[in-house]
């Protein structure tokens, strides 16, 4: 009996970078585990996990980002380089080795999932061109997410020191789009 309680299923897609493991079928906790490719910039990453969170969600898994064990530029020693930033969706706690070892999960893919991105009805596209949609992307956004304290408090002694209503705001890149011209970005 506890030979099928504990039994590892584990499939791939044909990329082979898609892992699920079932360890109790009768428990209907899953996790989805949303994982980024390494050279992604924070605004990237931060735009696909609200789409991942939202197709996690529809499908009725608890989503959950790991910049731990799947490190990206933003992981710093053993840390989830995702709260240094940011609380996890829905603000849980949850400690990433019980997952792994206890629970039942699926670990996203490092590409552009079509399921997600596309059909998405909130962030598959990113950005929106309409003041309604950006609406309903900010209310998901403060519904889920929060700032990590640490951040927050930074944040907060800066806007005391400036006086917002006379400054101007510049928006910087930090990839090179004119030597790399990455597909679909503006220079």
């Amino acid at each position: 009996m506890n030979f099928f309680k504990n039994i590892y299923m584990y499939f791939f897609h044909k990329d082979k970078r898609k892992k699920v493991c079932i360890r109790d079928k009768k428990d209907k906790e899953i996790f989805y585990i949303i994982r980024f490719n390494k050279k992604e910039g924070l605004l990237s990453m931060f735009f696909k996990t609200m789409a991942y969170v939202e197709f996690a969600e529809e499908k009725g898994y608890i989503p959950i980002i790991d910049m731990k064990n799947y490190p990206t530029m933003y992981t710093q020693n053993e840390n989830n380089g995702w709260e240094n930033f940011f609380s996890q969706p829905n603000n849980l706690d949850i400690d990433l080795k019980e997952i792994y070892t206890n629970k039942n999960y699926i670990v996203s893919g490092f590409e552009d999932n079509p399921n997600v991105f596309i059909n998405s009805s909130l962030f598959g596209g990113y950005f929106a061109s309409n003041y309604f949609n950006n609406i309903q992307k900010k209310h998901f956004i403060e519904s889920h997410f929060m700032l990590n304290g640490e951040i927050y408090k930074m944040i907060e002694e800066e806007m005391k020191q400036i006086d917002i209503k006379n400054k101007l705001g510049v928006f910087i890149r930090g990839t090179d789009y004119t030597s790399l011209k990455p597909k679909s970005h503006p220079i």
